[in-house]
């Protein structure tokens, strides 16, 4: 959620230090993909071959993986992205420990960091959280959680920043 004085457009300037860490408690973006894959796969079109001498063969069923978020972080400044993360494979509960150092000039209202969800047809929205451009310009060291939320969840999810502007 954004700061309550982050409606002021600010212009930071300087090399900001930023460390995305973690995230918790994110939702299962990918239960609708793997629920489509059940269905085409349920009815398994796809006979097992045979063989010579009219033998099937046989596959072993291994136990099957769960299927979740493969969830990454961008960083964003008045609409630009100036940080990404690497995607993190089936995790609602990353650990990225990134590091960035990003240098500013730009006329901002706050920091956004967009918390997604990597897919094969492009990326979904899970939450966004900000940070206000005059809380970063103070210079004062940030460790924080912040709530990346959307209306759309109910679910609480939080991203665990870093931040030092020099």
């Amino acid at each position: 959620m954004p700061d309550s004085d982050s409606e002021s457009v600010i212009y930071l300037h300087g090399d900001l230090d930023l460390t995305i860490i973690e995230a918790r408690c994110l939702p299962n973006m990918d239960l609708f993909s793997e629920r489509l894959r059940l269905c085409f796969t349920a009815f398994d079109t796809c006979p097992t071959p045979l063989i010579s001498g009219g033998n099937r063969i046989h596959h072993h069923h291994h136990h099957r993986k769960i299927i979740t978020s493969d969830p990454y972080v961008t960083v964003c400044l008045a609409g630009a992205t100036v940080a990404r993360t690497g995607v993190l494979s089936n995790s609602q509960n990353p650990e990225w420990k990134e590091h960035f150092k990003i240098p500013l000039a730009h006329p901002v209202s706050q920091v956004e960091f967009q918390v997604k969800d990597n897919d094969v047809f492009g990326a979904d929205l899970i939450g966004t959280a900000s940070v206000s451009a005059r809380r970063i310009k103070s210079g004062e060291a940030i460790n924080d959680w912040f709530q990346a939320d959307r209306s759309l969840w109910k679910t609480y999810r939080s991203l665990n920043a870093q931040f030092i502007s020099k």
